[in-house]
């Protein structure tokens, strides 16, 4: 194997990232984050991060469906009231199917509220990661996800 075979080798199999920058109409009902394409991933960390105040009671439910055509699923449970969450709140996702996406406060260097992020790893086919929210609610959230592709040219974009 070449020099340049294994380069490309180890960087398919290194940790990604995406990012999907928030928009004012999200929390109206149901916002598509990402999406799979090429082949499963194995998703490392999912998280948000507000940028706009959270009003009017969000409580949204992490779903995922797949290209292929079958029946969309909880990913995730109902995440907690949002409502009124400030700018630089950072919401962190386990991983686990009945883990509750939660807030945590606002991330930075040595900051007492500092998080963690669990490691559930979670194996994604083709499909889209979306939210459901049963209010019309305001705010922004920007969206990160890490992920590894399990085969080349698995990509995660933003919906």
């Amino acid at each position: 194997m070449s020099v340049s075979q294994l380069a490309a080798q180890s960087y398919e199999a290194s940790v990604k990232g995406a990012y999907r920058p928030g928009v004012a109409t999200d929390l109206a009902g149901a916002w598509n984050i990402f999406t799979i394409t090429g082949g499963p991933i194995i998703m490392t960390e999912l998280w948000g991060h507000v940028t706009t105040i959270i009003a009017n009671a969000a409580v949204p439910i992490l779903t995922f469906v797949t290209t292929l055509g079958a029946v969309a699923a909880a990913t995730a449970t109902i995440m907690v009231t949002l409502n009124t969450d400030a700018p630089g709140t950072v919401y962190t996702w386990s991983g686990a199917l009945a883990g509750v996406p939660g807030p945590a406060a606002a991330l930075g260097m040595a900051a007492a509220g500092e998080t963690t992020m669990a490691g559930n790893y979670c194996i994604f086919v083709p499909g889209t990661l979306y939210f459901t929210n049963a209010v019309a609610a305001t705010g922004i959230i920007d969206w990160y996800m890490n992920y590894i592709p399990c085969v080349p040219g698995a990509l995660v974009t933003p919906a």
